[in-house]
C-alpha cells in the first residue's frame, strides 16, 4: 500500500476541503451499518469487533455498539497525531498491516472491513488472518468499491477487485449470509458517466471452525 498517497489524501493542507472530505465520510458510517447488517442482524454488544484499514476517524467502529473494539490500519499512529479529535478510548489502535494480525486465534467474533481490502499488500494474506483470529461461526462483513483501482487511479488503490475475485478467496471458509451490489460514493465512472461507483456489500459466517 502506498502509505503517503493515503495519508496525503486525507491530510489536505487546505483546511475546508480537509474538513469537508472528513465529514462525506463520517456520515457514510450509519448508512453502512444499515447496508451491511450490522444494526440488527447481529448482536454484538458482547462481542469483540476488529476493523481492518479504519482510517483517520476510526472507521465504523465509531458506530457499533460493542463489547471491545480493535483497529488495524498501518497509518494509525500518523492518524491519532494528524487527527486526535476522533480518538476514542474505547478502541484499542495497532499501527500494522493486517498481513499480520498477532491476535489470539479465535479471538475476535467479527471482523469489518470498510473500503480497505483493495488497498492492503496482499488481500489473499489478510483473508487468511481473518479466518485465524475468528471465533467458529464468526463474522466477516465486508464491503468495497467494485474495480475502483481502474475507475479511480490513486496511489492507495492497490487492485482491482469484484465478487468472483472475492469468493475464489473466501468460499472455502465462509457461507455468505447476504451479498448485494450498490453505489458508493461520487467518484463518475467513465464507462456510464454516472456518478456513483459500484460497490460490494457483504455478510460472512465462518464454517471451518465448527
Amino acid at each position: 500500500m502506498n502509505l503517503k498517497s493515503e495519508l496525503d489524501s486525507w491530510n489536505l493542507e487546505d483546511k475546508k476541503k480537509r474538513q469537508l472530505k472528513l465529514e462525506r465520510e463520517w456520515v457514510r458510517y450509519p448508512y453502512l451499518i444499515e447496508k451491511l447488517g450490522l444494526d440488527n442482524l447481529l448482536y454484538l454488544c458482547d462481542k469483540t469487533v476488529l476493523d481492518i484499514g479504519s482510517g483517520p476517524m476510526g472507521g465504523i467502529l465509531q458506530f457499533i455498539d460493542c463489547y471491545d473494539k480493535i483497529s488495524i490500519d498501518p497509518l494509525n499512529k500518523e492518524y491519532l497525531e494528524n487527527f486526535p479529535e476522533f480518538f476514542n478510548p474505547n478502541i484499542v489502535y495497532f499501527s500494522k498491516g493486517a498481513e499480520n494480525i498477532s491476535l489470539p486465534v479465535d479471538s475476535v467474533d467479527l471482523v469489518t472491513c470498510i473500503n480497505a481490502l483493495d488497498h492492503v499488500d496482499n488481500p489473499q494474506t489478510v483473508l487468511e488472518e481473518v479466518v485465524k483470529v475468528l471465533a467458529p461461526g464468526g463474522y466477516l462483513s465486508l464491503s468495497f468499491c467494485i474495480n475502483l483501482a481502474k475507475v479511480h487511479p490513486h496511489g492507495s488503490h492497490q487492485i482491482n477487485i469484484d465478487s468472483e475475485w472475492l469468493h475464489r478467496l473466501i468460499d472455502d471458509d465462509f457461507e455468505t449470509i447476504f451479498e448485494k451490489i450498490d453505489k458508493y460514493g461520487w467518484v463518475k465512472d467513465p464507462d456510464t458517466n454516472k456518478v456513483g461507483q459500484p460497490a460490494l456489500y457483504g455478510l460472512y459466517r465462518l464454517t471451518t471452525k465448527g
